[in-house]
């Protein structure tokens, strides 16, 4: 192979090699990490990481001088049209369980890092869950408060009208007047949504919503902010792969309205394993 053929071989690989990173590039999203408890995971559930674990995954963050962003910061940017700096990450937690408290509080705290809690306005002082001691705590060193409905109801299954603008309105009403503090964002419960729960929300006066692998894998969609589930095996090299932008690309997307755990619309339906 002569010299003239090698040069043009290596220029056709170079612009390969170019335009393929340029359509990764596009696909890059910040990640939104969610967790929900914090604790001894002996049973290997999917929704605890170990406080060990968690200790871990945050000092991996600031090892590696990732960029703790809140997920209003990440919505004003996705609203203005701007990009966050690569390395950016968001953290947030769903259901408001009291080891959040007692095991996580302490190792963000630690490192000055920001983050949402997603309440059930409804759980808040009952066993288990957050009181408004804890949570107002919380949010003296950085915490942020958005709504996970009143009684973690599932809601693309509430079919009375007045029960779902219960489940939206209400519960940011209760939140905002019990813990002071205006609540913007809005997390669905096990994930579940669709345009008339986005409309609500919409009258209702949030700005955004999260969801799990149920919403816009590009998270250009301010109401279907897809988040990555962390799990306690997820440390190291695992970990790094959820935080490096492209993690999505590997996802399965699945269907905002199907539902994929059981629930139940009384009070007591916090009671039952919540995996997402």
């Amino acid at each position: 192979m002569n010299r003239k053929i090698i040069r043009i071989f290596l220029v056709a690989l170079a612009v390969v090699v170019i335009a393929g990173g340029l359509g990764l590039s596009r696909r890059y999203t910040v990640p939104i990490l969610m967790y929900h408890h914090i604790a001894v995971n002996s049973d290997e559930r999917v929704d605890t990481v170990s406080p060990e674990t968690f200790a871990a995954q945050m000092a991996y963050l600031h090892q590696h001088h990732y960029h703790v962003v809140t997920i209003d910061e990440y919505v004003a940017a996705l609203l203005e049209k701007r990009s966050l700096p690569r390395k950016s990450v968001v953290i947030t937690f769903d259901d408001a369980y009291e080891d959040n408290y007692s095991n996580a509080f302490p190792i963000l705290k630690k490192y000055n890092f920001p983050w949402m809690l997603f309440i059930p306005s409804d759980f808040i002082g009952t066993p288990e869950y957050l009181s408004v001691g804890q949570i107002k705590e919380m949010m003296r060193h950085g915490m942020k408060v958005g709504s996970h409905s009143r009684r973690h109801a599932y809601l693309p299954d509430v079919i009375d009208p007045v029960r779902l603008e219960d489940e939206i309105v209400q519960s940011k009403r209760i939140l905002e007047e019990t813990l002071g503090v205006r609540v913007n964002i809005f997390s669905y419960p096990v994930g579940g949504f669709n345009d008339a729960i986005i409309g609500d929300l919409q009258k209702a006066g949030y700005t955004a919503a999260v969801t799990t692998n149920r919403g816009d894998f590009r998270n250009k969609n301010r109401w279907a902010l897809t988040r990555i589930k962390v799990k306690d095996s997820d440390v190291n090299w695992k970990f790094g792969v959820k935080l490096s932008g492209f993690y999505n690309i590997v996802r399965t997307p699945k269907e905002p309205t199907a539902l994929m755990c059981p629930h139940s619309s009384d009070s007591h339906s916090h009671a039952l394993p919540v995996t997402e």
